[in-house]
Parts: C-alpha cells; structure tokens; sequence
C-alpha cells in the first residue's frame, strides 16, 4: 500500500519508514536543521577516521632561530638544511609539504640570539616541540617528524610577544595517551618517519649529569643530549613555569621531568613542592618514585630553582574524563571516584596525625576582602563560607598529608588503576584532609558541561543544563540524579572515614569553592567561584 507525502506517492520501503502519524507534531525547523547537521558531521567524522586512523597528536613547534630558516624550507633536500637553521610544523599529513610557510605566531624563544657558526644545538633548534620529533635509530643526528601526526595544540593567538610562547591547550598527548594504540614515537622504526627536517651535529650522550653542568638557558634544560624533549606545559599566568618531558634515547616513556620557574611567584611555588616531595620521601619511602615523584636534581636557574624529578607511569584521568560521552555513564564515573577515594584514604591512612577540630583553609576571609575588595558579591559569599566553617569547627578530625591541588589533572591513571599524583606545589604533610576530597569532588562536577552547548542539557544528566557558569556544581549540591548522589556519597564517605561528621558535606563544599577563589592564579576563574559561593547564600 503505497502512502502519500510531500514527494507525492511512494512505494512501501524494504525497512520500516517513519510515517508521519496524524496528531505527530512536527519538530521545528531549527531542531531540524541541526539535526541534519549533526549527521552530516559524524558521517564526515566517520570518513576521515577510516581513512586516517588516530596517532599519537602532537602540537606547533617553536623555531629557536625562525629567521635563518626561510620562508621555504621545507622544500629543500635534508642535506640544505644547516644545523640550527631549520624548524618543522607538524601538519595534518605529518609531513612538511614543498613550500609550506611556517605559521607567524612560531617564534624563537630566545630573541635576538644566533647560533655560532658550524655549531647545532642538538635539538636547541625545535625548544618547544609538540612531542614526537626525534632521532632516527640509523642516524642518531637526525630528527625525524612522524607521519599522520596533528595538532593537539597550538600557539595562543592572543600572546604575539617574543618571550615566554604560550600553548593554547598546552596538554599535549603522548604516546601513553593514545589510548593503546599504534602510535608513531621515539622508538619506531625509520620507514615508517617523514623526510627527517633538522641535521645534528652532537653526539649522543645519555647522562643526566650534563643537564647539572651550569644551564645559563632555557635551550640547555631542554637540550639535553640523548635525551628527546617534550615541551608540555607554558603559561603566562604569575605562576608561570615551563614543564618539559625527557625521554631517553630508545626508550618510549618518559623519565625525567623538569619544572623551570618563569616569575617569582612560580619560584615560591617550586620551592615549595620541592620541601614537600623531600618530606614525603622521608615519610613516605615506598611510595616517592612510584606514586609520587622523586626529586632528582634542584638547579639554579637565572636566580630561581629549576626542579628535576622522576617521571610518573600513566596519563591524566582528564584525557579519559574529555572522551566522548565518558562522564554521561555512570559506571566510568564511579570508577574515576572510587580512584581518587581509595588512593585518598591510603594516604591519609598511612600520614595520620592528632584529631583536631576541622579548620579548613584559616585566613581565607582575609585573602578574598583583599583580592575582591569591591565587589560587590563579596559581602554575602563571607557571610555563607563564616558560617560553613563555624558548622565545621564542631567536627573532628586528623592532620594528614595533603595534595592540596587534588583534580583530575594531576591525577595518573593506569589502566584501572591509580598510578601517581603530580604537582605538590600546594601540598603539606600536616594539613587538612577534607581539602583534597573536596576539591576533587569540585573539580569533576565543574566541567561536566564543558562539551555541550549554551541551553541544551547534558547527556546523561536529565537534572543539569548548560546555563551560568558553575552549573555542574550546582547541579551535583543541590539536585537529584545518579551523579549528585555519588558526589555526595564520595564526600560523606571521606568524612565518616576520617572521623568527621558526614552531615556537613555542604559546608565543606562551600568552604572548598572559597578556597578556589582565594587561591586560584586566574583571577577571573577565582571571581567566578566567588560568584557561585554567593549563588548559594541566595538560595538558602
């Protein structure tokens, strides 16, 4: 029986077609639309992953000598290119096409300073590398780009200076955040790398000894012979510091890790996670160098230490937390919460002081009137955190170690399995435990609609749509849903675990969001959690 539409008379299909039925309300042109287009771009998305399967991504790189490289470099044979004088930019393809000009926002790092002649800096010439140049194992003074490569980053538009170049996105993802599969990285065999794009003149030393021997710049932590570089972290913050793989020559995972310090902010902050990470090795033997990082070398750089330390196994949970549809399943979520609860309890089981009453985070009410001051939603955010730390002082419980910075980011995951924790700038090993539960708790629910857009709601939370900013946290304190339960379980849990009153979770979330605004570098990412503070003193 054939049925009539807007075409006019059809036949009856093979498979079921949707008919319209009478009463069937029609969607609305622009729900329709975007439906349309939805298809197109996973069809799209579908083509160009069958015909280009994922590698390991890497980002721009930064040129130490842009300007005696030419517009036209990569067209040249390997042997025109001088020591020194060339940098590559990975492309979609991972190969540098004839006549590929070098993007502008690629500038040396070290303005105004050549190389001397005949001499190659040994990898000096590519000082923030997206990762994945490297030697190749027949001739070890050649530096390769693997093909199919892409950007997993690239240089901020909005910082053009000279200096310190910012990454945007500045995460990069290495071999281990492929997700298992066949990636293209130190280690893999020349047939299957591009033309290579930077002659060395060096040889090849593996010692950490010679990254010791007096660095005077940037380019000597980063050049350190036998060693590829990864440049993983810029920023231009006032606590700005440069972080920089090393991975040894033959080796697929990193070993070491330096942290250089940019401002002297970032100089107190190194020194402090380097007082820490020496405790913890004092306090905690079996742990520093599995799960926590080993301090290996403390260099005087430009009049403010430069931290060397043993690189963790794992990647961060964030790259699981960012993959498609990761935090819409409940299963994958718990599974990242039960992680940083059981490693938590571990910790704190292990470095367990005297009972004290809780005291979470003394002096903040003194660092937001003088960070904020002005503001005018200052006023009812104290009034709420004064009267969630009164509720709090009549609970106990014990000083412990704390990470202080204890979010997704700088936790590792292994697999299954938690496998270190990184950056102990903010750490103590006699603080407050709640800090770390709760700022992990915060940090999970604050980007859950990072990847939906303005208005919609959020795959797998039937109670939270994309509206102000901080939603997520709304959404996981005051509503119902499979997630505000876990992330009240996870809290309340923490609590009874250390002896505290699991009634006042509220409280220590509240006292955890002001926390953030008075410590947070990004001032307008601290005033946003300011605002949300007084968000909930309207609410009651």
């Amino acid at each position: 029986m054939a049925w009539v539409g807007r075409g006019g008379p059809r036949a009856p299909r093979a498979h079921s077609a949707r008919r319209r039925l009478p009463g069937r309300r029609r969607a609305p042109e622009h729900r329709r639309a975007a439906g349309r287009l939805a298809a197109c771009l996973a069809r799209r998305s579908r083509r160009r992953h069958r015909a280009r399967p994922p590698r390991a991504m890497a980002a721009a790189v930064a040129t130490r000598d842009r300007a005696r490289a030419g517009p036209r470099l990569a067209g040249r044979p390997p042997s025109a290119v001088g020591a020194g004088q060339g940098a590559a930019a990975g492309n979609a393809g991972g190969a540098l096409r004839p006549g590929h000009r070098l993007p502008r926002p690629l500038r040396r790092l070290r303005p105004g300073r050549g190389d001397s002649a005949g001499q190659a800096p040994a990898g000096g010439a590519f000082p923030v590398c997206s990762g994945l140049l490297h030697r190749g194992p027949s001739d070890p003074h050649r530096l390769f780009l693997p093909g199919a490569v892409r950007h997993a980053s690239r240089p901020s538009q909005r910082h053009r200076d000279s200096g310190w170049p910012a990454l945007a996105g500045a995460a990069l993802v290495t071999l281990a955040a492929a997700g298992g599969r066949r990636s293209s990285a130190p280690g893999d065999r020349e047939a299957r790398l591009s033309t290579p794009v930077i002659q060395l003149a060096k040889p090849v030393v593996s010692d950490l000894s010679l990254l010791m021997a007096g660095a005077e710049d940037l380019d000597d932590l980063i050049d350190v012979p036998g060693m590829h570089s990864i440049v993983v972290g810029i920023s231009k913050d006032p606590n700005a510091k440069i972080v920089v793989l090393l991975i040894p020559n033959g080796d697929r995972v990193p070993a070491y890790v330096v942290k250089v310090p940019t401002t002297d902010i970032a100089a107190a902050s190194v020194e402090s996670e380097i007082h820490t990470l020496s405790a913890l090795e004092r306090l905690l033997p079996g742990w520093v160098g599995r799960q926590v990082p080993r301090v290996e070398a403390v260099l005087h750089f430009k009049g403010r230490p430069a931290l060397v330390m043993t690189a963790l196994a794992g990647t961060p949970m964030t790259t699981g937390y960012h993959r498609w549809r990761h935090t819409a399943r409940p299963g994958r979520v718990a599974a990242d919460f039960e992680m940083a609860g059981n490693w938590l309890a571990a910790l704190q089981a292990a470095t367990a002081g005297p009972r004290r009453p809780v005291e979470l985070c003394s002096g903040l009410a003194d660092t937001l009137r003088s960070r904020f001051a002005g503001d005018t939603w200052l006023p009812p955010a104290l009034e709420i955190m004064g009267e969630a730390r009164r509720r709090l002082a009549t609970t106990a419980a014990p000083r412990t170690a704390v990470h202080g910075d204890f979010w997704a980011g700088n936790i590792l995951v292994d697999g299954n399995e938690l496998s270190g924790v990184v950056d102990w700038e903010a750490g103590s090993i006699s603080g407050e435990p709640m800090r770390d539960l709760v700022r992990f708790a915060l940090s999970y629910a604050l980007y859950l609609d990072r990847h939906v857009l303005s208005g919609v709601r959020v795959p797998g939370h039937n109670g939270l749509r994309v509206g102000s900013w901080g939603a997520g946290i709304e959404y996981a304190v005051s509503a119902q849903g499979w997630f505000p339960d876990l992330f009240r379980r996870f809290l309340q849990g923490g609590m009874a675990r250390l002896g505290a009153d699991p009634r006042f979770w509220r409280e220590a979330v509240l006292v955890g969001i002001s926390e953030v605004a008075a410590v947070a570098d990004h001032i307008e990412f601290a005033r946003r959690h300011l605002h949300l503070l007084a968000k909930f003193s309207e609410a009651g």
